[in-house]
This record gives structure tokens, sequence and C-alpha cells, in this order.
């Protein structure tokens, strides 16, 4: 899977395997520069923004204002609470102290200082989502809201799925969920408006309800961000990458830079400091950013953190550090810190070299947690309240005197930590891992991240009913509703390829000559034999073929399995059949044969020599296969013809539903459409190899490959 590429560990440099695949989600578009903000926009080629794909929860949670944590209190009493329903879902919210039944009253007058119990009720058909504003974006029924604030519940109806993001907008994220790239920093205003950033541009907002996918326009991996307010907000990243948001979009500000910047961090809007590699350090005082002159400074920049104008650190890998005590810049022996944290010039915590520090106003010493821990990073509230985080995907609490453990059930490495309160934090890392701590409780807001083998086929009996096989005994079954879940018990042979006649009747061949017969709950190995078998169809439990690596084709009568020569000297990749009595199998050297039911006839094409991966047709004289570099054929009842392709990728499997609609995918995201007339490559914004694509009708398909990836096409 994807490693963690930020400033605490790895060089971010390295790209992550799903290619640009979260790097530029949603519909925003426009190039605007913030105003007050000085630099020109860059419209390289980075900033080409296609047609995006949007994510999120529909807009019934109110503005942005009401929902500030908090909430705008003007006209209203210091002992007034204000409750808000939302969602196109039926509740009621009620308190305690009584004052509030909402319902008809939804607001209610407590003494001052009244802390009120406010519990959400769905009813019938309804289900509650979560709250916003005061409560700070928890999905327990119960919230505990300060009088003078005010809160939104929001409900839906029973049935409702949260919106996929989406890296283009004919694809959304299946697997890993919900969205696969690296997080490596986070930040926000409150616990309703939270942003997290990564590799390759990937962005995503929570507006105390769901995860949204807001457009970067670049695709370089960004490696901090910083808010001000709810329309100013700092990301920064690769390659001098400066982003800013203004409310509305983010643009790009040019510093005139192709360093790497690491971080981004200010006091105030007029206050804000970038640094990165070969020292670079800049000041943004509200209208222009200048450079910073630190002393003897050609360091690689790691972080800049304070706790007031006057009290700020900007960190370096190379165990020296600069420090701001209002007047002047000095430069200071430290370890290696890549995360800093503190409250005053002598409380501070900071990660580095995987171990954990504290500054007492002298100096930097190693802290023993009690336990071996990789730390990543670290976030605080106060001297009492610390967090540091792990590669484990531990996150530990120090409370003043002591450190205690806790596990968030993240699935990869935790780069970054970020909190409104103690009773509402974040952690975000490896391949989009995230998870969420209500002050008792870590509840993981992610899956699908471990996830390490490569899928090499998807099947399914119906849209509620897949399955995906895949390298290491990897198999996974979903609902369709984005839930995948890995079985066990499969043995660690590679599959393959699947197929099935029913849920309960699905048969998987491996590369070690064996196929596993799964019931819906188990699976049963049958020997079929010494092969590295490759594909496996049939049309009943009766008649079953699979072919591979040899120039035989093995066929399961419903109790044996016995071979026969398919007439082809190459390696057989791939077969697919209209009847029982007309199947094809294709193979290296562009070699075909086909199954007239008694016999295999080789049917040596005329018209590639290049390797075919896969077959499908729309009917026995309607054939497509797919191959090297771009290749497509078409068997059109009597002999094979190329088709003019729109890639030179290699296409491993096709799929398709009737004559005028297939689907074949490849190497580096490549996926082609044939709507009857000609191929069209449509954007993926992917780099990962696909390996395989699904359907059970025009718009319901399923492409999956590499690192556990699956992606539901909607036309």
């Amino acid at each position: 899977m994807q490693s963690v590429r930020s400033k605490w560990m790895i060089s971010r440099r390295t790209r992550s395997p799903f290619g640009q695949a979260a790097a530029q989600l949603g519909v925003l578009a426009g190039l605007l520069v913030a105003v007050g903000c000085s630099g020109k926009v860059d419209q390289s080629a980075d900033m080409a923004s296609p047609d995006f794909a949007t994510s999120g929860f529909p807009d019934f949670a109110g503005s942005n204002a009401d929902l500030a944590e908090g909430g705008d209190m003007a006209g209203m009493t210091a002992t007034t609470l204000s409750v808000r329903k939302s969602g196109p879902g039926n509740g009621s919210v009620t308190s305690n102290p009584a004052g509030i039944s909402c319902g008809a009253t939804c607001t209610g007058t407590f003494g001052a200082g009244t802390k009120v119990t406010l519990t959400a009720s769905a009813m019938s058909g309804s289900r509650f989502y979560g709250w916003s504003g005061a409560c700070g974006g928890s999905t327990s029924t119960t919230c505990n809201a300060p009088v003078g604030a005010k809160v939104t519940a929001s409900f839906v109806p029973t049935s409702y799925v949260a919106p996929r993001i989406c890296p283009s907008a004919n694809f959304c994220w299946d697997n890993p969920f919900p969205q696969p790239n690296t997080l490596v920093a986070s930040h926000g205003v409150s616990g309703g408006d939270v942003w997290m950033v990564g590799n390759y541009g990937t962005i995503l907002r929570w507006d105390g309800t769901a995860l949204a996918a807001v457009p970067s326009k670049t695709t370089k991996n960004l490696a901090a961000v910083w808010a001000a307010a709810e329309n100013d907000v700092w990301a920064v990243g690769d390659r001098g990458t400066v982003l800013h948001w203004d409310g509305t979009s983010w643009s790009a500000v040019d510093l005139s830079t192709t360093y790497d910047l690491n971080s981004v961090w200010g006091t105030a809007a007029d206050n804000v400091y970038i640094v990165g590699t070969n020292g670079s350090a800049y000041h943004f005082d509200g209208t222009t950013w200048d450079k910073l002159k630190l002393p003897n400074n050609f360091d690689e920049l790691q972080t800049v953190r304070g706790s007031s104008a006057s009290d700020i650190w900007i960190t370096s890998r190379n165990g020296r550090s600069y420090y701001w005590d209002g007047l002047q810049w000095q430069s200071v022996s430290t370890p290696s810190l890549y995360s800093i944290w503190g409250t005053a010039l002598d409380k501070y915590w900071g990660v580095g070299d995987s171990s954990l520090y504290f500054f007492n106003g002298v100096q930097w010493n190693s802290i023993d947690v009690g336990v071996s821990a990789q730390f990543t990073s670290v976030w605080g509230f106060s001297a009492t309240e610390v967090y540091a985080s792990a590669a484990s995907g531990a996150v530990f609490r120090y409370d003043g005197s002591k450190w205690t453990q806790t596990m968030t059930g993240a699935e990869g490495t935790i780069a970054s930590l970020f909190g409104s309160a103690g009773s509402d934090m974040w952690a975000v890392g490896q391949n989009g891992t995230m998870a969420r701590y209500d002050g008792s409780t870590w509840t993981k807001k992610s899956r699908g991240q471990g996830i390490n083998g490569r899928i090499n086929s998807i099947f399914g009996t119906s849209a509620k009913d897949l399955i995906a096989v895949g390298n290491n005994g990897l198999l996974m079954t979903s609902t369709g509703a984005g839930d995948w879940t890995v079985a066990s018990g499969t043995g660690s042979n590679s599959f393959s390829k699947v197929w099935g006649l029913a849920a309960n009747d699905l048969w998987a061949i491996d590369s070690n000559g064996y196929a596993c017969r799964w019931n819906g709950t188990a699976c049963t190995q049958t020997y079929v034999g010494g092969v590295n078998y490759l594909s496996i169809w049939g049309t009943s439990s009766t008649n079953i073929f699979a072919c591979g690596s040899s120039s035989s084709v093995a066929r399961f009568d419903g109790t044996n399995w016995l071979t026969a020569s398919a007439g082809i000297s190459y390696p057989l990749n791939d077969l697919w059949g209209s009847s029982s009595s007309s199947v094809w199998v294709v193979g290296s050297n562009g070699r075909t044969s086909r199954w007239n039911g008694t016999t295999w006839m080789a049917t040596p094409s005329t018209v590639t020599s290049s390797n075919l991966y896969g077959v499908w047709g729309n009917s026995s004289s309607d054939v497509w296969a797919v191959g090297d570099n771009g290749t497509i054929i078409r068997y059109n009842g009597s002999s094979w013809s190329t088709v003019t392709s729109p890639t030179t990728k290699s296409l491993r499997k096709i799929w398709g539903i009737g004559s005028g609609n297939a689907i074949a995918v490849g190497d580096g995201g490549a996926v082609v459409r044939w709507d009857g007339s000609s191929w069209t490559l449509l954007p993926t914004n992917l780099g990962t190899n696909l390996t395989s694509v699904w359907g059970n009708s025009a718009s319901e398909i399923w492409v999956a490959g590499e690192y556990g990836v699956v992606l539901r096409y909607k036309p």
C-alpha cells in the first residue's frame, strides 16, 4: 500500500500508487486570487482542471455562520440555547433539564452556566446523522451543549448513503473508503470546519457532518494546511506549491521558488509563516510574502509552530532550529524535529527521529512513555492535555503527569493530529486512513486501507453481491454499498480470476493449480492441475473451463477436471463464452482458439502479434479481445480485425453489456469505453494499474486493481 510520504519520516516526493486519484476532486472551478494576497496565479499545466465530481453531505446543515462552534450569538441572551433540525429525515430533539422539545419548541432558556444535555430521536424510517455547531460534529445521539449556543441536529432516511468522493466525473471510490491517498496534515477553525491535505493535491473538508472533496487544482503533494478563518486557509507542498482558500475556491500563490515547502502556520491572518527545504522561509504580513533571513540557514526546515507572535519555533532535520522571541531569530541546537506543539516558551512537546521530546525552557529532553513507539506527530490543548501519534495507529495522551496509550483503529500510519477540543479530534495518515476521537473513544472513519494485495478479478451475481479476489489469498465481498469485507481462511495462494453462478456458488482459480469454491462464507479447495491458472468461466456447475500458463484448457464436468489442448503453443490468459458450444480463449502472441462444444479449434490471429489478456463478447459472432499497448481486436463471426484504440497502455480485461456498451481497463489507470461506434478514453485521474472490470448493468459497473482499489463507474 501507499507509504506515508511526509515531513516526518519519508520524502513526500515519491508518488502515490493511486496517481492523481484524489488530486482534483469536486466541481469548483475558476482561478481566483484572494484579495490581499500578493503574487501571481500559477496557470501551468498542473492547474488544469477536468470536469470534477463532487462528494459531500447535501447542504441541509445550514450556513457556516450558523454552524460555527458556539454559533452566532447575536440577538440571543446569555441563557438561551437554540436547536435547529435539518436534513431529509425526520426526528426530534429534547433537553435535560427540560425546556426544549423540538418538535415545536426549539429554543430554551436556562440558568447561566447550565450544562444542557440534548438527545436526538429519529422517527420511523429515519436515523440520526450528526450534530453541528456547539456539539462539534458529534454523531452520538446525545450532546452536552452550553447555553448561549446554537446547535443543529441532522436526520436522514435509513437508506441514506453519504455521497462518495470521486476522482473524476465518471468514477467514485468504493475501496478504500472514502479515498486512498495519504493525508499528511489537518487543521481547522472549529470542530465543524476541518481541512485535510495530502498526496496528489488531495484536499478534503469536514463540515461538521460529512467529508467533501474540494478541488485543489494541483496534482503536487501537499504537506501542510493552516486555517486563520473559514475564508482564509493556506496549504503548501512540493516544488513551491502555495494555495489559498478565500471561502469559495483554492487559488495558487507564486513565491518564485521550486523548493518543497513543508509547513505553514500563523498567529493571525496578517502573521503567517511558510518553511521548506534548502532554508526556504517566508512571512506574510497580510499583504505581501517576504523571505525570512534566518542565521546560517541552509537547512531542510521541517515545521513552524508557536504559542504567540513572540514565541515561534522553526525546526529542521539537521539538528538545528530557529527561535523567534519577538525581536530576533536565534539559531538553537535541537534534536531533528518534524512536529512540535506548545503553550509557552517552557512548555513544548516535539517529535523527531521517531522519538518524543519535551522542552523545559532550557533544553529538549527525550520522553519515555513506557512502551516502544515510533512517534509521528504531536498536538495539544493545554499543558495537561497533549496527544502524540505513533506509526502503529496508537495515540498517547498526556494528562500533566503521565502518558497513556489508546488505539485509533487506524489501518495505516498516522501522520497528523488536529482537534478543536479534547472531545473532538482527528487522526489522519497513510492511504487515507482517518479516525475521530470524542474524548473517550476513537472511531475509525475510513475502511479498506489495510488491503495490501492487488485485486486481480472482480465479479458479481447482482449489484448487491460482489466479490473480488487477488494476491496472497485475498478474497473480499461487498453488498454494493462500498462495504468491502476481507474473508479469512482462504489460504495464501494468489487468486487470478473469479466466476460463479450464485452468491453462494463461486469459483476462484489460483496460480498454484487450485480452485476455491466459495459458498458465501467459506472456501473449499479443489485441485485442478499443475498449471498457473489465470482465468475461469462456465455455463453451469457441470461445465466450467479454466486456462493458464500452459496451452491446455481444463474443464470441470461436475466431478472431475479434465484437460485438453487448445491448439495453441502459447500461454492462455483469459477465456469467455456465449454458450456451452462457443467458448473463446486468448493468449500470448495474439493467439486465439474456440471451443465448439466438442473440440478446440485454433484460430491464429493474423491481425496482431501482441499478447492478449482479456476477452468478452456480446454474442458468438461479436467478440472483443484486448492486450498489450492498447491492442483491441474484434471478431465478427468469421474473422478478427483490429479496431482503433485511444490508448497505448496495455489493456488487461474487458466487459460489456449489449453491442454498444463495453469497458476495458488496463495499466496506469487506463479505462476505455465502446459506445457502439468508437472507443473513447475515460479520464480517471489514476496512476495505479487496473486489472479487472465487471458490471450488472450499464449504470452499475466496477473496476479494480492494485492496492485493493475498487472504483464504481457512473456513466
